[in-house]
């Protein structure tokens, strides 16, 4: 349990620090950081490993990279 506590706190903390570039990105960035996060969280809770966290980061980065790439089609429509 101590592992994935570290795994995590390792990911808010990146996370925190892509906040102050975060208007810089469009949303198919957005969607892969929101992504990576979600999907290790999930990952690490569900498989209590490092391992875990790290599929479903980047499980997490690919689908909220495809999201948000969508996202971006639909907003050059407009």
């Amino acid at each position: 349990m101590a592992k994935t506590k570290y795994v995590l706190c390792v990911i808010l903390l990146l996370l925190l620090c892509a906040c102050s570039t975060w208007r810089k990105l469009n949303a198919t960035e957005q969607g892969a950081v929101i992504g990576t996060g979600t999907g290790a969280a999930i990952g690490a809770i569900a498989t209590d490993s490092a391992g875990g966290a790290l599929i479903g980061g980047g499980l997490g980065a690919v689908g909220g990279g495809v999201l948000g790439h969508l996202v971006d089609k639909e907003n050059k429509r407009r």
